[in-house]
């Protein structure tokens, strides 16, 4: 490479920089898939607890009856 001439790609596919952004890029990976199993999980709990508050309110229901 001509020692005055800089490109921003040779840059990029070098090892030590193209290292950080392959882990960027993994650590991005697992933060969305890590974010999309505790959505799952909150939707989750929030099924069951409006399925505990209408069988409380059923159950309510029933005894006063």
């Amino acid at each position: 490479m001509n020692a005055g001439f800089y490109h921003h790609d040779d840059e990029v596919s070098s090892g030590w920089t193209f290292a950080q952004y392959a882990v960027l890029v993994f650590l991005r990976f697992l933060t969305r898939r890590k974010v999309a199993r505790i959505n799952e999980e909150c939707d989750r709990l929030r099924e069951k607890i409006l399925e505990q508050k209408r069988l409380h309110v059923n159950d309510r229901i029933l005894h006063h009856e």
